[in-house]
């Protein structure tokens, strides 16, 4: 099984946060690390998610919680992910689509 990959690119427009890889329970330690350590939860980002060649819910619970920290700071967290489709209904059949919109 193959990493993930997060990258933080800053731009004039605002913050992104790039995902891709395998975004599941093996690498959520090291993803949430990564996300403490380069992402400032009291401002707004947009991520990316461009194609993951797994995701879980574990991820899906990371985006809930980044959500949830950055609107308590009266910023947005935009969520764009481009899914296969069988994940996409994975993740509406466990009732949190609500989370990548």
């Amino acid at each position: 099984m193959s990493e993930y990959k997060i990258e933080v690119v800053e731009k004039k427009e605002g913050a992104e946060i790039h995902c891709s890889g395998n975004l599941v329970i093996n690498n959520i330690e090291k993803i949430v690390e990564y996300i403490r350590e380069n992402v400032s939860l009291e401002r707004g980002y947009t991520l990316y998610v461009d194609n993951p060649e797994n995701i879980d819910i574990t991820f899906i619970q990371l985006i809930i919680s980044m959500r949830k920290q950055i609107e308590a700071s009266s910023n947005k967290l935009a969520v764009k992910m481009e899914l296969k489709d069988d994940m996409r209904q994975l993740i509406s059949k466990a009732g949190l689509d609500y989370a990548i919109k």
